[in-house]
C-alpha cells in the first residue's frame, strides 16, 4: 500500500467522523445555559467545522494513529449517567486528606459523590454550571483562551461539546496545603460513548494551589469510550501551582487530553503525569512561560502493556528571560504496546539566561515494544543552558544475574530494577 493511499483512508476516516461529530453538535440543547457558556460552545464549533483530524502526514502526529478512533461511532453523552456513592472503582481512588473534591460521570458534575465543605477564604471550587456573576469575570478572562490559540480537532470537539467543567480559583496570597482533587468518572453504556471534562485553573500572586486529576472507568467497563479532556491552568505572578494526573482508562479506551499552562513572572509550575492504561492515550501538553524568573518542571511516567499507544507530547515556550525548565519523562513498555514521546522547548530571541533540560527515559521489558522519542530545541538567543537526550535499553542482564546469585528469582530481580527506574518520577 502507497503513502498516498493510506493517506486517502485516513482523510476519509477523518471525514466521516467528523461528519458523525457535527451531527451531535446539531442536537445539542443549549437554551438554558448562560451567554457565555453559549459563546464558548459556539466558537468550539465554528472551530470544528474549520478543523480536521489530525493524521500521521503532521509532524507532531507522525508516530501516531488514531485510525481506531475514527472508526469508531461514538454518541455524546448528553446526561448524566448515576453511578452508586459506594463504587469500588471510585471509593478506592478518593483522597481522604483533599480539601475538595469534584466529580464528573461522563463530563456531567455529580454532586452526590462530590464534597467542597471547608474550603478557606479565598479558594473556589466549584462546576462551571453553579458559578455566578463573580465568577465571570475570571471565565470570560481565561476559559478557552490558551487552548484556542493552540487548537487541534480534540480540543475544538471539547468546546463544542462542553457539557460542564470545574473551576477552581485562588485569591491572591492564598496558600492551601491539601490538594483539591477531580475526579473524572467514565460509565460507558451500551454503545460507545464519547464525553468532554473541561477544568480551568487560576492562581492569584503569591499563591499556592495543589491540584490533582483522577480518570479511570467505573467496573467492567467493556464498550470503547473516548475521554477527551481539556485543562486550562494559569499560575499568577509568584505563584506556585503543583499539578498532579493519574490517567487509569479502561483497556478499550481513548484518552485525548490537552493540558495549557500560563505562568508570570516568579512563578513555579510542578507537574507529575502518570499514565497507567487505556487503549490510546495522548497527552498535548504546552506551557508558556511569559513572566521573567518563571520555573516549570514537566514529569512523567507512562506504563504500557499489550498493545497500547501512549503518546506524550510536551513543550515549554521560554518568552522571557531568566526562566528555567526541566522535562523528565519516563516509560516502562511491555507487550506489544508502542510509546511516543516529543519534548519541544522554544527559546525565543529575548529570552537571554534561559536554562532548560529534558530527558525521556525508556525501559522495554519486550522484545516486541517500541519507543520513538524526540527530543528536541528551538533556540534564538545566545546567553542560554540547554540540553537534551533519550535514552533506551532493557533491564541489563549482568544485573539480573547478581539479583539471581542472591537468591532471587528472575521475576524478583526485574521487579526491583523496574521499580528502581520508575520510582523516581
Amino acid at each position: 500500500m502507497t503513502e498516498t493511499n493510506v493517506l486517502t483512508e485516513e482523510q476519509t476516516g477523518s471525514k466521516t467522523a467528523k461528519d458523525r461529530f457535527i451531527a451531535e453538535l446539531e442536537q445539542l440543547d443549549g437554551v438554558q445555559l448562560p451567554r457565555w457558556f453559549q459563546e464558548l460552545r459556539a466558537d468550539g464549533a465554528a472551530r470544528v467545522r474549520e478543523c480536521e483530524f489530525p493524521h500521521h502526514k503532521e509532524e507532531d502526529w507522525r508516530f501516531t494513529s488514531i485510525k481506531p478512533i475514527l472508526r469508531t461511532p461514538f454518541a455524546v453523552a448528553k446526561t448524566l449517567e448515576r453511578v452508586p456513592a459506594g463504587d469500588p472503582a471510585l471509593e478506592q481512588r478518593r483522597l481522604p486528606e483533599s480539601a475538595a473534591e469534584l466529580v464528573f460521570v461522563n463530563g456531567h458534575f455529580a454532586p452526590e459523590l462530590s464534597k467542597t465543605g471547608g474550603l478557606p477564604k479565598g479558594v473556589t471550587v466549584t462546576p462551571f454550571r453553579q458559578t455566578d456573576s463573580q465568577h465571570e469575570g475570571v471565565l470570560g478572562t481565561h476559559l478557552d483562551k490558551y487552548i484556542a490559540a493552540r487548537s487541534n480537532m480534540f480540543t475544538a470537539l471539547n468546546s463544542a461539546f462542553l457539557q460542564d467543567g470545574a473551576l477552581v480559583q485562588a485569591e491572591d496570597g492564598v496558600k492551601l496545603d491539601q490538594p483539591i482533587h477531580l475526579i473524572h468518572v467514565s460509565a460507558p453504556g451500551e454503545e460507545p460513548l464519547a464525553a468532554f471534562g473541561r477544568v480551568l485553573v487560576v492562581t492569584g500572586a503569591n499563591s499556592e494551589l495543589r491540584v490533582a486529576e483522577s480518570h479511570f472507568s467505573t467496573a467492567g467497563a467493556s464498550v470503547p469510550y473516548l475521554n477527551n479532556v481539556v485543562t486550562e491552568m494559569v499560575v499568577g505572578e509568584g505563584a506556585v501551582m503543583h499539578h498532579y494526573k493519574v490517567t487509569e482508562e479502561a483497556s478499550e479506551a481513548f484518552h485525548m487530553a490537552g493540558i495549557r499552562v500560563h505562568q508570570g513572572q516568579e512563578s513555579v509550575f510542578h507537574s507529575h503525569n502518570i499514565t497507567l492504561s487505556g487503549r490510546i492515550v495522548r497527552h498535548d501538553f504546552s506551557v508558556e512561560l511569559q513572566g521573567e524568573g518563571a520555573d516549570c518542571q514537566l514529569n512523567g511516567l507512562y506504563l504500557t502493556d499489550n498493545e497500547q499507544l501512549v503518546d506524550n507530547y510536551t513543550s515549554i515556550d521560554h518568552a522571557k528571560a531568566h526562566c528555567t525548565s526541566w522535562i523528565g519523562y519516563k516509560g516502562v513498555l511491555d507487550g506489544r504496546s508502542r510509546g511516543v514521546f516529543t519534548g519541544h522547548v522554544m527559546v525565543r530571541p529575548d529570552s537571554q539566561k534561559t536554562d532548560s533540560n529534558q530527558l525521556n527515559s525508556n525501559m522495554l521489558l519486550s522484545e516486541n515494544a517500541t519507543i520513538d522519542t524526540k527530543p528536541q530545541l528551538e533556540i534564538f538567543a545566545d546567553d542560554v543552558k540547554c540540553t537534551h537526550g533519550s535514552t533506551t535499553g532493557g533491564p541489563h542482564e549482568r544485573v539480573i544475574f547478581y539479583f539471581r546469585t542472591r537468591g532471587m528469582t528472575e521475576a524478583m530481580a526485574r521487579g526491583m530494577l523496574t521499580y528502581g527506574f520508575a520510582s523516581d518520577v
